[in-house]
């Protein structure tokens, strides 16, 4: 199991605006690495450090003081930008020469979203009276179709007169599960009720979760719709759906629902009903979620008032979900993350300080496998814990491991040392080959093969699960916490707070 560490972070700064407009959107050219912004109503490039301003919506009369953008899109063949004014006007913008608008469409009710497909081929948008409306990339209409109405759509499941639910199985929940209906709680108190579009990786469908009305109460529902617009499924009823949507590129659509005990990142299939879930280990508010272009990571957004933002990066094996980095940012507010379309070990974000001033940080990924020692022991990273497995004495097949090393904090990276002259605990850990150190926010713990020595040492324990315990004989070696080292600049290293 491989784990994902930061190899790189650079920061691209902006220059302030002198009229103290903050950006409200942006998004980058995976072709020429260019930057686009949209500060109030004026559309700037960002071509490595020189900032120039494309267009001045607002001047040009095309957008009100009480008008917002909902959505923003590259179209790279025309060198253009589309988009999309919550008033109603579609908007082409180039990107090249003095930044030329133009009005390629218009709708009296308004847009609340705008997507484009992964091929570039079609643009999606969803009108204030909740109609999507599918054109091609020359702005020729295909179909507008309605969002709103009881119709399940063309995928609906056909009965053919048995597996009915009161025949079923129901387990441990009884013959009381044959009667039970789940009801919508409505809306939760942290969805911001706007509209979210996410296509699939192959482009054949998208999914629009969206507000409708229910029963009294206003409910938030998941619409498949396929690549010519047609309704193909509504989403099962799910108590505590929030608004982030995420449809993995070759896979499901991702999900947040919050539960009396828990928050879960819930998985759909194409046909409206969950299969699976992940419990996340935060009740935070969840602003969004993103898969990378292979769908190999994906990536929660959390926002709390305490601890400031926060980029969690999640990735599955054996049906087992695995936090692999968290990304914080307690001194600074992070604005509308993204990975890029053509590099999955590559993510973005804007990110505004106390005072005022803005910055693009770029982060790189890598994979590795940390294996090493002389008894061929493998390190798993998961959140607050490292599961560890020597392969050499007891083969323990995953997700369990032989032992765990539990740290209390978000674990960055697991490294083993290298032969070599030294001094102190690290000089003694490079001459034990089966040693290893864990890099933690400002810390760095020392871990070591052999009976424990120092009682007492707080910040981290070693928990036997699949090598034995629990009055049975621990058929591997065991590994204990040698000291903590404290390093108050280490985050600082890779520019993370």
């Amino acid at each position: 199991m491989r784990n994902l560490w930061l190899r790189k972070c650079c920061d691209i700064p902006i220059d302030r605006d002198d009229g103290g407009q903050t950006t409200t959107l942006w998004r980058r050219c995976s072709l020429t690495n260019d930057i686009y912004l949209l500060r109030g109503g004026a559309v700037l490039k960002l071509s490595g450090d020189e900032l120039t301003l494309l267009a001045e919506l607002q001047a040009e009369g095309f957008f009100p003081d009480n008008a917002s953008c909902v959505g923003m899109e590259i179209i790279p063949d025309s060198a253009s930008l589309l988009l999309a004014i919550s008033t109603g006007l579609l908007l082409q913008v180039g990107i090249e020469g003095c930044g030329e608008v133009e009005e390629v469409g218009c709708v009296d009710a308004g847009f609340l979203a705008l997507s484009l497909s992964p091929d570039l081929e079609l643009v999606s948008l969803v009108t204030g009276d909740l109609k999507l409306i599918t054109m091609t990339r020359d702005f020729l209409p295909i179909k507008e179709e309605p969002l709103l109405g009881p119709e399940f759509g063309s995928g609906l499941p056909v009965s053919i007169g048995w597996g009915k639910k009161e025949t079923q199985f129901h387990g441990s929940e009884g013959k009381a599960a044959r009667s039970k209906v789940t009801e919508q709680s409505g809306l939760v108190e942290s969805d911001d009720g706007k509209v979210r579009i996410s296509w699939r990786g192959d482009g054949a469908m998208l999914a629009v979760s969206l507000v409708v009305p229910g029963d009294g109460q206003m409910n938030r529902v998941v619409k498949v719709v396929s690549r010519e617009g047609q309704l193909y499924s509504t989403s099962e009823v799910l108590p505590g759906l929030e608004q982030s949507l995420a449809w993995r590129p070759s896979g499901n659509i991702g999900v947040v629902q919050s539960k009396p005990d828990k928050q879960v990142v819930a998985f759909l299939e194409k046909n409206g009903l969950q299969h699976g879930e992940m419990v996340l280990n935060s009740n935070a508010r969840v602003r969004e979620l993103a898969w990378s272009c292979d769908g190999s990571v994906l990536m929660v957004w959390i926002e709390n008032p305490d601890e400031g933002s926060c980029l969690q990066l999640w990735t599955t094996s054996n049906y087992q979900w695995y936090l692999k980095q968290m990304l914080t940012e307690e001194a600074g507010e992070v604005v509308a993350p993204q990975w890029s379309a053509e590099d999955p070990t590559s993510l973005h974000y804007l990110l505004r300080s106390s005072d005022g001033s803005e910055q693009i940080r770029a982060i790189t990924l890598a994979w590795r496998n940390d294996c090493g020692g002389d008894l061929a022991t493998a390190a798993v990273v998961d959140g607050q814990t490292v599961k560890l497995t020597p392969f050499r004495e007891v083969v323990v097949p995953p997700p369990s491991s032989a032992l765990e090393l539990q740290l209390g904090s978000q674990v960055r990276q697991v490294v083993w040392p290298t032969p070599g002259e030294g001094k102190g605990v690290l000089g003694q850990a490079s001459g034990r080959s089966d040693s290893l150190l864990v890099v933690l926010k400002d810390t760095v713990a020392v871990f070591e093969v052999g009976e424990q020595n120092d009682a007492g040492l707080g910040g981290g324990s070693v928990k036997v699960t699949g090598a034995g315990g629990n009055g049975f004989t621990v058929r591997c070696s065991m590994w204990h916490l040698k000291a903590i080292l404290n390093c108050p600049g280490l985050s600082s290293l890779s520019n993370f707070g």
